[in-house]
């Protein structure tokens, strides 16, 4: 259970594919998929209509700003919202909002407020290091910082209402955070000195994109830091050229096992392979490590290390590793504050 007392830092890396949150009382992730409900209709759990299966509505979220379905499942129910504009973060749209709210609901499993939150957020690097870097920022703690007033009802689960304050918010890149995750340790400070001080370099493949990042003692190394569409949606809509499902019910069934990508995997994997040669070119031989995280580098794993072995690292999970970097930065900076 959770102390109402208590001052949370939660970790929360934005993935176009899956909200993934770490902090003092666990850690998780939630699909980002978002459908819009009718806010008039009363949930049905368990319905049966065929005879041949049960079907659960998805997590429910009813707010001011609107009521839908989140999470798996989430776009057989309602009607899909697939915002992946690079702006949708600092814009504060409903369905980013949506997702905050609901992985905060997952985050306090029990129900219970806890004390005043500070969430470490990760975002992508398009709006973290262009010219309107300080804008985004500030345009994210905006809106994230406050108070939240929310019900929701996990799968099969009764409603309920939440009500969140967002005491502090840091933002930071998910590239970066995924370095953090490595050279710092779990009260945030220094556990891999040398890391720190080297030239790495960072891959994360992730649904929307594959971002590279190249650090040299703590500061980035602009030139060697891009974005790329060809994160796990390029794959998804190699598998479905006729465009049948939406995004997020391919995810959902390459997630499941149901989705048979063995043609068009290798295909993607040139394409990552020769945005990174792009991008990098003969400059990665500089680098003393090459990080890579998140689902992407786990279907692409033989790829990556047939390029970057032996000095490729993958954390012990990829998937998380951002989400407990941006926990670890946090801790470092507010934990005695």
């Amino acid at each position: 259970m959770m102390n109402n007392n208590i001052h949370h830092i939660i970790g929360l890396d934005f993935g176009a594919g899956a909200v993934k949150f770490a902090g003092d009382a666990g850690e998780g992730h939630l699909l980002s998929q978002v459908s819009a409900a009718d806010p008039r209709r009363k949930r049905v759990v368990n319905l049966d209509p065929t005879g041949l299966l049960k079907a659960r509505t998805p997590d429910f979220l009813r707010a001011d700003f609107g009521a839908f379905y989140v999470g798996p499942g989430a776009h057989e129910h309602g009607r899909p919202v697939e915002g992946l504009d690079p702006d949708r973060f600092s814009a504060g749209k409903i369905d980013t909002r949506a997702l905050f709210c609901a992985a905060v609901a997952k985050y306090m499993a029990d129900g219970a407020a806890p004390g005043p939150l500070t969430i470490a957020v990760g975002l992508p690097l398009e709006p973290m290091l262009g010219d309107n870097a300080a804008a985004n920022k500030a345009a994210v703690e905006g809106w994230m910082r406050g108070q939240h007033r929310f019900a929701f009802a996990p799968e099969g689960g009764r409603e309920r209402e939440l009500d969140v304050h967002v005491e502090r918010v840091l933002v930071t890149s998910q590239a970066a955070a995924a370095l953090f995750y490595l050279a710092l340790d779990d009260h945030g400070g220094v556990a891999d000195g040398e890391l720190l001080a080297a030239e790495v370099g960072v891959i994360s493949i992730g649904f929307a994109t594959m971002e590279l990042f190249a650090v040299s003692g703590k500061s980035p190394v602009r030139n060697l830091c891009a974005s790329s569409p060809v994160g796990v949606q390029r794959l998804l809509t190699l598998a479905d050229p006729e465009r049948a499902y939406t995004l997020g019910e391919l995810d959902g069934r390459l997630r499941r096992g149901a989705l048979d990508v063995s043609a068009t995997l290798p295909i993607w994997a040139r394409e990552v392979e020769g945005e990174i040669r792009r991008i990098w070119g003969r400059a990665a031989k500089r680098f003393s490590r090459v990080i890579a995280v998140g689902g992407g580098a786990l279907l692409l794993r033989r790829t990556l290390e047939s390029a970057f072995s032996p000095y490729l690292v993958f954390p012990d999970d990829p998937i998380m590793a951002v989400a407990r970097g941006l926990r670890k930065i946090a801790r470092g900076k507010y934990a005695k504050t």
